[in-house]
């Protein structure tokens, strides 16, 4: 992620993706592991962040428990048409008002 300038307004970081975004998370930068630049984004953003997860089965793990700890809404999508459902939520949830 680039740099924001300090007046930027805040933005919401969204990331939608699948269970391999555990394996990304651990792996990174020789410098920094994927957890690392994911909380770093979430504070240059200002705004908060969503990972919106693409997972059939249980997710409630410890991995998704680190994610909210680090201050990430956790969402979790079946199949991938629930991601419209996901969308008009947020929208009111954030602006109060249907996409």
């Amino acid at each position: 992620m680039g740099e924001r300038k300090p007046g930027a307004r805040p933005a919401h970081l969204v990331v939608v993706t699948d269970q391999d975004i555990f394996r990304m998370l651990d792996s990174g930068a020789k410098t920094k592991n994927g957890w690392e630049i994911a909380r770093e984004a979430l504070q240059k953003v200002r705004g908060g962040g969503t990972y919106v997860l693409h997972i059939p089965s249980e997710w409630d793990t410890p991995e998704t428990k680190r994610m909210q700890a680090e201050g990430w809404e956790v969402s979790r999508i079946v199949n991938w048409e629930d991601i419209l459902a996901f969308a008009r939520d947020f929208s009111r949830a954030k602006w109060g008002q249907a996409v």
